[in-house]
């Protein structure tokens, strides 16, 4: 019980350090690019400010849900699981994909220009949450 506990809180921290990595280059291109919403938030406030606040919230969050779906996991290793090359449940990998399409389909509408940071952001998501904490478990 407690491998679940940290292969879900390390692969969401993992993400965590990911994700504040991808936010703080696509604010830094979109400012770049003259985005004005961009623009209007740095000028309101500062970056430092802004960047705090997405590492104080992305860290717990993504901890919390890598316990999550480390859970999630536990339910779908007890169906028949079907693995594929490195992928120990292919079903639990699908499910965690397709939870994120959703937002992945939001962001790019939002964010067109550097869609493909959001696209490298969704990868990484679909690895470390489909595949690593499956390979952490087993």
């Amino acid at each position: 019980m407690l491998d679940l506990i940290i292969a879900g809180a390390a692969s969401g921290l993992l993400f965590g350090s990911f994700f504040i990595t991808f936010t703080c280059l696509l604010i830094f291109f979109l400012y770049k690019d003259g985005n004005p919403v961009i623009k209007k938030m740095l000028e309101s406030s500062t970056p430092t400010k802004f960047v705090m606040s997405i590492v104080i919230f992305s860290n717990p969050t993504f901890a919390a849900l890598g316990i999550v779906f480390a859970y999630i996991f536990l339910l779908f290793e007890e169906m028949n699981s079907l693995g594929i090359l490195f992928v120990p449940n292919i079903f639990y990998t699908i499910f965690v994909t397709i939870l994120a399409i959703p937002i992945l389909l939001l962001s790019v509408k939002v964010v067109r220009s550097k869609y493909w940071l959001i696209l490298s952001c969704f990868f990484v998501y679909s690895i470390l949450f489909g595949i690593l904490i499956p390979l952490l478990i087993i």
